[in-house]
């Protein structure tokens, strides 16, 4: 279970704090610990990427697309829970593109913490 909703991206039109600190430090390990691999969360973020340079109302198509895949690969059983959740949270909560730009921010903060985790843990049991 997902304990890291998000209600909004932006705090004053700066991204808000929580979505590149301590809290994505820990969604980070809690995906870790689920088991999830980094190339699904890699491969996810490349894809949500290469929208960066589109219209919103193209980004918008390509999230609803982007979602249905996050459905197909839990239909498949290719990524855990946590990272179906998660993916799910923050694509429901872009509503502008000020708001994809920060979950871009929001991805590529958790996927520098997973990376760490993915590198240490393992090699410290």
């Amino acid at each position: 279970m997902l304990n890291f909703n998000i209600e909004f991206y932006s705090k004053n039109n700066q991204i808000n704090p929580d979505l590149i600190g301590e809290k994505t430090m820990w969604l980070a390990s809690e995906i870790k610990k689920s088991g999830e691999s980094y190339t699904k969360i890699r491969s996810f973020y490349g894809e949500c990427l290469s929208y960066k340079n589109l219209e919103f109302e193209d980004i918008e198509i390509r999230l609803k697309l982007l979602k249905s895949k996050v459905y197909y690969e839990k239909g498949r059983r290719t990524i855990r829970q946590l990272l179906f959740e998660f993916l799910n949270d923050r694509i429901d909560n872009i509503k502008n593109k000020d708001d994809f730009n920060y979950f871009l921010m929001h991805y590529e903060a958790l996927l520098g913490y997973f990376k760490y985790f993915d590198e240490n843990i393992d090699k410290n049991k």
